[in-house]
C-alpha cells in the first residue's frame, strides 16, 4: 500500500459499510483490535479484515491516519453498532 498524501484523493467515508464505520469510529476512540472485537461481538480477524478494507477504500495506510480523518470529519456511526447491538455484522 502506498503512503497517503493529504489532498491527493478525497476520502470517501460514506463509502464504508456500517460495520466498517463502527470499526473506524472505535479505532478513532483508541481501542485495540481485541477491544473492538469484544465491543462489536466479532473476531479479531474480522476487525483486521474490516481495517484492510477501510484502508483500501480511503487510500490510507495506518490507524493513526484513520483516527485523524474520523476525528477531523466529526463523524459518528450508528450508536447500535458501537455498543455491540448490531445483528447484521
Amino acid at each position: 500500500m502506498r503512503a497517503y498524501q493529504p489532498g491527493t484523493r478525497p476520502l470517501e467515508l460514506a463509502s464504508l459499510s456500517p460495520a466498517e464505520r463502527a470499526v473506524a469510529s472505535l479505532v478513532a476512540d483508541g481501542l485495540t483490535n481485541p477491544q473492538i472485537g469484544d465491543r462489536l461481538y466479532i473476531s479479531r480477524r474480522t476487525v483486521q479484515t474490516h481495517l484492510v478494507h477501510i484502508f483500501a477504500k480511503l487510500d490510507i495506510a495506518s490507524r493513526a491516519q484513520l483516527a485523524a480523518e474520523v476525528t477531523r470529519h466529526q463523524w459518528e456511526p450508528s450508536p447500535a453498532l458501537t455498543h455491540g447491538l448490531a445483528t447484521d455484522l
